[in-house]
Parts: structure tokens; sequence; C-alpha cells
């Protein structure tokens, strides 16, 4: 619910993801957005699969799974770093207004 929240949020970045010109810092974003989307999902889908609750009639290996959940997670962490970091200013002006 969150990751909806905070994309409706800023909706405004991907109406311009076409638009304008494309610097060093904009394209850096861009692939640090886009890692941390295939990143979240990964460990979303690997996370359902390894449910025991869930989706009992699919049978994949529960290690391999076991090792994508792990390790997309831990890939999400790092992207979500870069993205926090890329957008330091955003959030920083974001915590300011809760107070």
């Amino acid at each position: 619910f969150l990751i909806f929240a905070h994309l409706k949020l800023n909706e405004k970045y991907f109406k311009a993801i076409t638009k304008g010109k494309y610097t060093l810092k904009r394209t850096i974003d861009l692939i640090v957005n886009i890692g941390l989307i295939i990143s979240l999902f990964t460990t979303i889908i690997s996370g359902i699969f390894l449910s025991q609750g869930s989706l009992k009639n699919i049978k994949i290996g529960n290690t391999k799974m076991s090792h994508i959940h792990k390790s997309s997670s831990i890939i999400s962490l790092v992207f979500l770093g870069f993205h926090l970091l890329t957008n330091r200013k955003k959030f920083l002006n974001g915590l300011k207004k809760l107070k």
C-alpha cells in the first residue's frame, strides 16, 4: 500500500519521464527508480511463491526461490538507499512539513 501511495504522490514524475533533456542526474535517477521497481516486484512475487498458505499447487524449488527472495530484498534495500540519496532534498523537505 505504501508503495502505491508514494507512486500516486509522485505521478508528476511519471508524466515528465518522456519530456525534457536527460542530464546525468536525471539518467541516474531513472536507473535507480527502475532498479527499485524491478527489485521490489521480484521480492513481492518471490515472497508470494514462498508463502506456505497460498499457491500450494505451484511447485517451485524453495531453496532457489528463497535465494531469489533474499537476494532481491537486499538489492531492493540498496536501490532504496540510492533512491533516498538522490531524492534527499525532497525527502528532508517532506519531513520538515510533518513537524
